[in-house]
C-alpha cells in the first residue's frame, strides 16, 4: 500500500518542529550551563586565593610577632629581673605585657626592643642592682630564668596561636609597690600577684583572634 504523501509530509513537519522546539529549549539550558560553571569556577578561584592571602598573611604575621631566640631571650632575661620571685602567673602577666606593647608597635616592634626599651622596664636599667644580675653571660643556664622562659615561651606561644587569655586584659603597663605618677588616677585593669595593671594605650591592637592568655606587660617604672 503507498503512503499518502501528504501525511508522510506532514509528519515531517512535526518531526522538525520539535526538533527545532528541542534546540530552543537546549540552547538556553547549554547558556545557563556555561555562565554557571563560568561563574562556579570564579568562586572556586577566590575562596582559593583567600585562603593563600590568609596563609601569607598568617606567615607575616608569625614574621612580625613571633621571637627569634636571641630575641626570646633578651625579653626572658628582663622578665626575670621584673619577676622572678614571684607566681608562675605574674612571670606570665610581665610577658604578655611584652607581647601587647609588641603588639602596639610603640616603644620597640619587637620583643627585645620593648623589653630593652629606656626608661620602661626598671631591671632593663643601668642603675638597676638586677640588670648585672640578668645580662650576666651565663645567667641563662639558671634555674631561676629556665623556668622565667619557659612560662614566657608558653605564654607568648599561646597566646598568638590563640588558645590562651590575656589575664592582664589588654594591659601595657604594671606597677608593684607605691603608685607611681603615670598610675594616679588611672583605671587598674587587673591585679596578679604583688602587680597592678594598667591599659594606657587604648589602641593597643588585640590579639583576641582568638587571644587569651594570661599575660600582661609589667613595667615596674613604665611611662
Amino acid at each position: 500500500m503507498e503512503r499518502d504523501m501528504t501525511t508522510d509530509t506532514y509528519e515531517i513537519d512535526q518531526l522538525r518542529d520539535r526538533a527545532e522546539y528541542a534546540e530552543n529549549l537546549i540552547e538556553p539550558m547549554k547558556r545557563a550551563a556555561f555562565w554557571h560553571g563560568f561563574f562556579a569556577g570564579c568562586a572556586v578561584l577566590c575562596i582559593v586565593i583567600g585562603f593563600f592571602v590568609t596563609i601569607r598573611k598568617a606567615r607575616a604575621d608569625d614574621v612580625a610577632y613571633y621571637p627569634s631566640p636571641r630575641q626570646f631571650e633578651i625579653a626572658a632575661r628582663v622578665a626575670s629581673g621584673e619577676a622572678r620571685g614571684s607566681t608562675d602567673m605574674a612571670i606570665a602577666a610581665v610577658c604578655s605585657v611584652m607581647l601587647n606593647r609588641t603588639l602596639a608597635k610603640r616603644r620597640g616592634k619587637t620583643i627585645d626592643a620593648v623589653a630593652l626599651w629606656p626608661v620602661q622596664f626598671s631591671s632593663a636599667l643601668l642603675s638597676d642592682p638586677n640588670y648585672t644580675v640578668i645580662m650576666r653571660p651565663r645567667f641563662n643556664r639558671t634555674k631561676a630564668y629556665k623556668r622565667v622562659s619557659a612560662i614566657c615561651a608558653t605564654t607568648v606561644r599561646g597566646r598568638l596561636d590563640g588558645y590562651l587569655r590575656d589575664i592582664t586584659n589588654g594591659a601595657d603597663h604594671f606597677h608593684s609597690g607605691p603608685v607611681p605618677y603615670w598610675a594616679k588616677g588611672r583605671k587598674t585593669v587587673a591585679q596578679i600577684g604583688p602587680f597592678k595593671f594598667y591599659r594606657l594605650w587604648h589602641k593597643t591592637k588585640s590579639l583576641e583572634r582568638v587571644h587569651a592568655d594570661p599575660l600582661g606587660m609589667l613595667v615596674s617604672h613604665a611611662q
